[in-house]
């Protein structure tokens, strides 16, 4: 995951924007980490959140749901994995969607060549993904702030 950090960064970067890095929260795998981890993240009165994958994100979605905040009038979401069925839980999710068929043939095709003694290099490989916008987010306005909200729990 510290190539997606870096990722972030460096998009904040060009954008002129710093990064901060009390922003980024590396999560455990118990929901009630993952929660009490939100609302730390709540306090420091952030406009949207993403994650490591779509069912993070959802998760991440459904607790600010129990908490009284909606998505993405009172914050945005976006997810990483892009789910294509429209039935899933995640349908209303915006996310970057990942051709993990490529990743995985990519994986396969470098895990051979070293058996076979070819590839004994590390590489990088970039699969291209694509962002796509559902009803998770909401834009704001220049000079737009976010309503106050009341602390949870």
């Amino acid at each position: 995951y510290r190539d997606r950090v870096f990722g972030y960064e460096k998009a904040l970067k060009e954008l002129g924007l710093f990064s901060h890095r009390d922003l980024v929260c590396w999560g455990g795998p118990w929901f009630e980490e993952g929660a009490a981890r939100l609302k730390r993240m709540l306090s420091k009165n952030i406009t949207a959140i993403t994650g490591a994958s779509d069912c993070l994100v959802h998760g991440a979605v459904e607790v600010f749901r129990s908490w009284g905040i909606s998505v993405p009038e009172g914050i945005s979401a976006v997810g990483l994995g892009g789910s294509s069925s429209p039935e899933d839980r995640y349908s209303m999710l915006t996310t970057m969607r990942v051709d993990w068929e490529e990743m995985g043939r990519q994986a396969a095709l470098r895990l051979l060549m070293r058996i076979e003694g070819s590839g004994n290099e590390d590489v990088k490989l970039r699969i291209p993904a694509e962002l796509v916008v559902k009803n998770s987010c909401r834009e704001l306005k220049g000079g737009e702030k976010i309503k106050e909200r009341k602390p949870v729990g």
